[in-house]
């Protein structure tokens, strides 16, 4: 088995990972471990082949098109006026610290009180510094820069903001 993989994919994540396995011995029997092979394999193939463009259309988020011209429309709101950008949040929205919920706004108002809580110069500087080829995209929605925004698309509305990440 190993020599298969490695011959298929050689220096790839997928051996690494495959030598990883084997090197500890993962109790797995025969017939789940080759079917277990197949499947990483097809993922990691898949992953190499993905553009952001499949990504998302996988995901129903809209298209590259709509995407650049929304993240252009982002970073233009932001570099005039931080309280034009609060009108971009879908409420109620939260802000996450360290992965938890540190408050949830239900108002444009409410968030307007707590502005510099909120868009911080890290969230500020992610957004102006994103590029569409970069964006990081889930089913959770589209990532600007190390998750300090994520978007997410309604067909009916376009574009929001749906969390904050400072």
């Amino acid at each position: 088995m190993k020599q298969v993989y490695k011959k298929h994919f050689p220096g790839s994540a997928f051996a690494k990972a495959m030598e990883l396995l084997v090197s500890l011995n993962i109790m797995i029997k025969n017939n789940k471990k080759i079917i277990f092979l197949i499947i990483c394999a097809f993922l990691l193939i898949g992953a190499k082949n993905e553009t952001i463009e499949s990504r998302l259309s996988f995901f129903e988020l809209g298209s590259i098109e709509e995407v650049k011209t929304y993240l252009v429309s982002l970073q233009q709101i932001a570099s005039m006026s931080y309280e034009l950008l609060l009108k971009e949040f879908q409420y109620p929205f939260s802000l996450h610290e360290n992965g938890k919920i540190i408050k949830t706004y239900t108002t444009e108002v409410e968030a307007r009180k707590d502005i510099d809580v909120i868009l911080t110069s890290s969230v500020l500087m992610a957004l102006k510094s994103q590029k569409v080829d970069d964006l990081f995209i889930n089913y959770q929605g589209i990532m600007i820069g190390d998750g300090e925004i994520w978007l997410n698309y309604a067909k009916e509305g376009g574009y929001y903001i749906k969390a904050i990440n400072p």
